[in-house]
């Protein structure tokens, strides 16, 4: 076997073996029907650098990883995989990286809400709180989504440089200032 797929191979183990244990383990903050634990989506991310095999791999991770939370949550996780293999599929097609975040962060929020909101509408009998629910889950789940990418982010620009993920993702994004043109 190439030393390429080994080193991915061992990487895709690793992120499932975070997705579990990141769940058990990290820091919750729960306001129900939403709860938000810090890091959890961090290795379906890198996943999506790696490959839509690795999302897949990693979502199931997560899925296992909130057993002890019960069906919503880990029905919450399983969306992870529809906005996973979406941004692994447009990381494929080289789009920027900040694009890629906000797509996802939408595809996540309305994913878990769409959850959410079918979770309330069959335990509760009050349509308007079960709306104001799915609201609160949809705007928490954008921040969640926006604070683990920028957890993320350090540990995507380290795997790049050191060559173990192909994409920049640097790449369309400057960080350097320009130099003035001569006047």
């Amino acid at each position: 076997m190439k030393s390429a797929k080994v080193r991915e191979y061992t990487i895709v183990a690793l992120l499932v073996a975070m997705a579990v244990v990141i769940p058990m383990y990290s820091f919750k903050v729960v306001i129900p029907p939403f709860s938000m634990t810090l890091g959890a989506h961090i290795p379906v991310f890198i996943a999506m650098f790696i490959s839509p095999y690795a999302v897949v791999l990693a979502t199931i991770g997560n899925i296992f990883g909130f057993l002890p939370l019960g069906p919503v949550v880990m029905a919450r996780a399983a969306t992870h995989l529809i906005f996973g293999l979406i941004g692994a599929y447009m990381l494929r097609k080289k789009m920027n990286y900040l694009v890629v975040i906000g797509a996802t962060m939408l595809i996540h929020a309305i994913a878990e809400s769409i959850v959410a909101l079918g979770f309330m509408y069959w335990t509760i009998s009050n349509g308007g709180a079960a709306q104001a629910s799915t609201w609160l889950v949809f705007f928490g789940t954008v921040v969640h989504h926006a604070l683990d990418f920028a957890v993320a982010t350090p540990i995507l620009l380290a795997l790049s440089k050191a060559k173990y993920i192909k994409y920049s993702i640097t790449e369309g994004i400057s960080f350097k200032k320009k130099k003035r043109e001569a006047e």
